[in-house]
């Protein structure tokens, strides 16, 4: 102080620091600038709103972009903390070694700045590299990521910094959970690292009040759009010092992804989602609960329905079958594909044992215009499911020709053709060869906009599926605790769809132009008017056994008649 105080006044100013952090931190701490050097810490208003956050909740989660101070804030408060009260113990973890020895550097800064009067509160008895300790108890350690880390340790405040880009931060919290539940404080601070990890779950739960964490911060409004307005999340732009021109030179050369985690506090845009965020975003802005359910048997209440059948209209329903009690759900999709773009009509994601899935399917098909159903035939689970319907002699089911090895053969057979023989496959298998293709394939109709979807579930899955790297390469899964069977039934639909559908119209369009130039058919056009033919050889053909001997018979242009049912199967 300049000029000499009396020892009541250095008791009144003791007393005056360890009731307010803010005035404690803008009046006696100095901090090291990269540019600057040493200078007095004058805090924004932002970094206040964080500081009374800590005084006023034991839990918070701070949801911020980069380069606003918040590790140096927070420091600020944690050498106030430890100067100013007894018997504190502060627990810093950091992604890095390195990250975590700065927050040090940062309080033991603080400390050896402050008025000698202030420094004999609490004098330093232990000060390296990753611990600070003081004279009245309180001391302050800086640890590194890993899976044991503060489970010797009960900490009075904890503070993680990064804790989106922490893996597995999940099982490092079981660790650190009984520490914090006897009554420590924790701060969670980071950007955004897309959804589905332990940072982004914790945080919605705080949005929606279904955790004890506190997000609410203050109240910010950008000041080039007054429209753009949080109470939850501190923006780029929360800084006095940062306008469009610094976020222009700052965000130069980087990627999407890049801004979005650094910058832009956006969950799904910064993750390595699968369906990339864009068209997350797009899709986000059309899903909408369901219209109704189906009914109430055969877990009939998970049907959702958007719209009812249309006379006229062509279904398909691919399915992704499980257990039914495990952690992976049975799915299915009702698409409507002989429109333009594809619409998705109806959906079902529950636990329902195999066997009553297939009379769920074929109940849902019969409603929906008899359409084929198209399972995923890669488990015994879902040969329970095909054996239900096929024991109830249900003719709409898609059949593929087996794979010879290491081809990727889905041809279609119609059911009645392909159950009298037993190089035909009931549904559709899903291989190494053929998984990433079936998922390009979805992800190019979202994109392209070639497919319209309705479902908010499906939406949900879609943000947590995610490329992973492996040993063998990337590969596009659910991130861990969720589910992809939504993503999967609809990859393997449109997957049928295009490999199936669109190949045997061609294919019928191809075998009609040629046989009308050679022949004449015998069969008269009444005796399958209200046969659909409109699938090709994927819908109906069953239902038309009875006139399959006349239709099968030509007579050539010399009078003779040809059995070309070997031709036309």
């Amino acid at each position: 102080m300049a000029r000499r105080v009396t020892k009541r006044q250095v008791i009144d100013e003791i007393i005056s620091c360890g009731k307010d952090p803010i005035y404690f931190l803008n009046k006696y701490a100095r901090i090291q600038h990269p540019t600057r050097g040493l200078i007095p810490f004058k805090t924004y208003k932002y970094q206040d709103d964080v500081v009374h956050a800590y005084l006023n909740h034991r839990q918070n989660i701070v949801l911020k972009a980069r380069q606003l101070g918040l590790s140096t804030i927070t420091a600020g408060y944690i050498a106030w903390l430890i100067l100013l009260h007894r018997d504190k113990n502060v627990l810093i973890v950091a992604t890095k070694q390195e990250t975590a020895k700065n927050m040090i550097r940062t309080i033991r800064t603080i400390l050896r700045y402050t008025p000698k009067w202030l420094k004999d509160v609490a004098p330093m008895s232990v000060d390296n590299r990753h611990s600070i300790e003081l004279d009245n108890g309180s001391r302050v350690l800086a640890v590194a990521t890993s899976s044991d880390v503060g489970r010797s340790y009960s900490p009075s405040f904890l503070v993680v910094d990064e804790a989106a880009h922490i893996p597995q931060f999940e099982e490092i919290w079981v660790g650190l959970g009984p520490a914090i539940s006897e009554g420590g404080a924790v701060a969670l601070l980071s950007t955004p690292n897309g959804t589905g990890n332990f940072f982004h779950e914790c945080y919605v739960k705080a949005k929606n009040k279904e955790n004890n964490f506190n997000c609410i911060l203050g109240d910010y409004t950008n000041p080039e759009d007054p429209e753009e307005n949080y109470k939850d999340r501190l923006m780029w732009w929360v800084h006095p010092n940062h306008d469009q021109t610094w976020f222009d030179v700052e965000t130069k050369g980087k990627s999407p992804r890049e801004i979005a985690q650094e910058f832009l506090c956006n969950f799904n845009a910064s993750g390595d989602t699968f369906i990339f965020h864009e068209d997350i975003a797009r899709m986000a802005r059309f899903v909408s609960e369901p219209a109704r359910l189906f009914d109430e048997s055969l877990d009939g209440r998970n049907v959702w329905v958007w719209e009812e059948p249309d006379k006229t209209g062509l279904y398909l329903i691919p399915c992704d079958v499980s257990r039914g009690d495990a952690q992976d759900y049975s799915a299915f999709h009702v698409l409507r594909i002989d429109c333009s773009p594809i619409r998705q009509v109806a959906e079902y994601k529950g636990k329902i044992r195999p066997d009553q899935l297939g009379l769920l399917l074929m109940k849902v098909s019969s409603w929906y215009n008899l359409a084929t159903i198209a399972p995923e035939n890669n488990s015994g689970w879902s040969g329970q499911t095909i054996l239900k319907m096929e024991e109830a002699n249900y003719p709409h089911i898609h059949y593929s020709k087996r794979s010879k090895p290491k081809t990727k053969d889905n041809w279609a057979a119609d059911p009645y053709y392909a159950s009298m023989r037993n190089d035909y496959l009931p549904g559709y298998a899903v291989t190494s060869a053929n998984r990433l293709p079936m998922l390009a394939k979805m992800e190019q109709y979202i994109r392209m906009g070639d497919i319209f979807i309705n479902s908010p579930r499906f939406l949900e899955e879609v943000k947590t599926f995610i490329v992973k790297s492996t040993d063998r390469g990337e590969r596009p899964e659910a991130q861990r605790g969720y589910n992809d069977d939504l993503i999967m039934a609809l990859a393997g639909g449109l997957y049928v769809r295009e490999e199936a559908y669109v190949r045997s119209y061609r294919s019928d369009e191809m075998t009609r132009a040629m046989l009308e130039g050679m022949s004449q058919s015998t069969t008269k056009a009444n005796q399958y008017a209200d046969l659909n033919f409109g699938a090709g050889s994927m819908q109906d053909r069953a239902r038309i056994q009875e006139v399959s001997k006349a239709q099968n018979t030509m007579v050539m242009h010399n009078g003779d008649e040809v059995d070309l049912g070997w031709l036309l199967g």
